[in-house]
């Protein structure tokens, strides 16, 4: 699953820029920005297109589950912190 901020995280991590991956993408890299922030939903023509950029640089289906549930753990983690549970 691809979230906004699994997108960034791998995008960091492939060392691609906002820009070089709007480019791959054929978008404008306010798009990404805006993905990237929460602001706009990341549509399944774009999510089947991200998957193929980060296969190509040596992501897996598997790589990406694990980076959604890491963040997800983590958002939760954080929420449970502030909480004081």
């Amino acid at each position: 699953m691809l979230t906004s901020e699994s997108v960034k995280f791998i995008r960091l991590l492939t060392e691609l820029t906002q820009n070089e991956l709007a480019e791959k993408l054929r978008v404008d890299r306010s798009l990404i920005s805006k993905i990237e922030a929460g602001e706009r939903n990341i549509t399944p023509t774009l999510v089947r297109e991200l998957k193929e950029i980060f296969y190509l640089k040596g992501w897996s289906e598997s790589d990406l589950f694990l980076i959604y549930e890491v963040i997800k753990n983590r958002k939760l983690k954080h929420v449970t912190r502030k909480e004081g549970l």
